[in-house]
């Protein structure tokens, strides 16, 4: 099945170097940064268009590499013959390329290709405009496999009709229309697409919400640094209330002022009333909290140092942690879920050395254990200097539930200058730790507590800022290193 050229192998390759020297000899003509504003913006359109034909004919030969590789073709699969389990790893070990870009091509190549039957007749494909935009060069893979995707859907159900064909048009003039030197981008077109998807969809929206309701999860996968990354899919309904929860929460209401801010007309903001210089009462305490109270950082020294992806992510968080700990959260043998943590005691009661989080491949710092023992529900197995284990203990909260409700009424929520954090998004702080020469041993009273959100009580524990109890009142010690006057 395999068509014949109208050219030598040898005349291609001398074709194609050509055409790479024409190109890297443009590509290289002027660094970015001599071209003026036009000339950038022109430059990288034009870069588009070279991008547009080559990715369409990635497209192009992995859907023909899609199509020799069939199953039902036996030995006689090109990928098989070439000793690769998938089609996918095959076109990523010729190109280089990572497996995810590889299926990408592979998904729309077979969707759009068109081709000749064993008997020679033309096989059209099931998106000739699409195919065509490719084939030119004026229509991006991205915006071909929106269309492609939202109208293969409705097709499943309807055929390729008549009205799929003239959407599929219409999607793609859109995409390739240009009106004052500017396109639709791809994500346009997919919105776009969508709603031409539910407009020709003859069982509405329903059936369609069913399918992305299958397709929802949450996946973890460790990275090589030490993090863990999370990857979700959502469908319509859970991303929109997850995102207006989150975007409440990131509201200039409640947020704090980020490094990146500013506030409005180039003013600075305004101080907490009652910080004091040295050793400033937390403003919180024993006042009740004010809702200006909740808007405003006293000094550089205190301002939040987070960036808004960063605060995001400490907000869902929160989110998670309060929710564990709610009446109906899932439970094992009838107890909450409990963190494990193994240590050695020799670091353990240096203050220095590592731990080791259940399920984690990479270890934590002394100073997230010593976080956990102020405040969660743990279990920590101590270890000798040769593996034995000297202890296993069991799971102890450290302060009452009634202990952190009068913290809550004297505190008002986190003690540190600016934070807006509720006493339920708080954890509970000693403020002389066990291994303080002050620590009475069993002593467990609110004289020595304080409420932190989990951000800043990581904060304490990981830096040079320090509380101290001063007539019953947390304060907050800052560094040497900064002077508060």
């Amino acid at each position: 099945m395999n068509e014949s050229t109208t050219t030598s192998p040898a005349a291609d390759a001398a074709a194609f170097d050509e055409v790479v020297g024409v190109v890297a000899g443009w590509c290289g003509a002027a660094a970015p940064f001599g071209l003026a504003d036009e000339a950038l913006l022109s430059r990288i359109a034009d870069a588009e268009k070279l991008g547009r034909l080559v990715d369409g004919l990635r497209v192009r030969l992995a859907g023909e590499v899609a199509e020799r590789s069939r199953s039902e073709l036996g030995d006689g699969s090109l990928s098989r013959a070439q000793n690769f389990t998938t089609v996918p790893k095959l076109v990523a070990a010729v190109t280089g390329g990572a497996g995810h870009t590889a299926n990408s091509w592979l998904k729309l190549g077979k969707s759009v290709r068109s081709g000749v039957s064993i008997n020679g007749v033309l096989i059209p494909s099931n998106f000739p405009h699409v195919e065509q935009g490719l084939t030119d060069g004026s229509l991006g893979v991205d915006a071909a496999a929106q269309i492609v995707r939202n109208l293969t859907e409705v097709a499943a159900q309807l055929g390729f009709t008549e009205e799929i064909r003239d959407a599929e048009k219409a999607l793609v003039d859109a995409a390739t229309n240009i009106s004052g030197g500017f396109r639709y981008s791809a994500d346009d077109i997919g919105l776009l697409a969508s709603r031409v998807r539910a407009h020709l969809d003859p069982d509405g929206v329903e059936p369609s919400d069913r399918v992305l309701q299958s397709k929802r999860y949450v996946r973890f996968s460790a990275q090589g640094d030490g993090m863990t990354k999370m990857i979700a899919l959502l469908p319509p309904l859970q991303a929109g209330s997850l995102r207006a929860l989150l975007e409440a929460l990131q509201s200039p209401r409640v947020r704090p002022q980020f490094e990146t801010d500013t506030p409005a007309d180039g003013e600075s903001g305004p101080s907490r009333s009652g910080a004091s210089p040295q050793g400033a009462a937390a403003p919180n305490a024993c006042l009740g909290r004010q809702p200006e109270d909740w808007l405003v950082a006293p000094d550089s020294s205190t301002r939040d140092r987070r960036t808004g992806e960063q605060f995001v992510f400490d907000r869902f968080y929160d989110l998670l942690t309060v929710a564990a700990g709610l009446t109906g959260a899932p439970r094992i043998n009838g107890a909450a879920p409990v963190l494990n943590i193994r240590v050695e005691l020799d670091d353990l009661a240096q203050g220095h050395g590592v731990g080791w989080v259940d399920g984690i491949v990479d270890p934590v710092p002394m100073s997230s254990v010593e976080q956990l023992l102020c405040h969660g529900d743990i279990t920590t197995t101590v270890f000798g200097t040769h593996g034995e284990v000297l202890q296993h203990g069991k799971t102890k909260r450290l302060f009452t539930t009634a202990q952190k409700a009068a913290m809550a009424a004297r505190d008002g929520g986190c003690v540190w200058p600016g934070c807006d954090r509720g006493p339920s998004w708080c954890e509970s702080h000693h403020v002389d730790d066990w291994k303080h020469h002050t620590y009475a041993p069993g002593r467990t009273d609110i004289d020595n507590g304080a409420l932190l959100c989990h951000f800043h009580h990581t904060h304490v524990h990981s830096s040079e800022w320090k509380l101290a109890m001063q007539n019953g009142v947390p304060v907050l010690i800052p560094p040497k290193s900064i002077d508060w006057e």
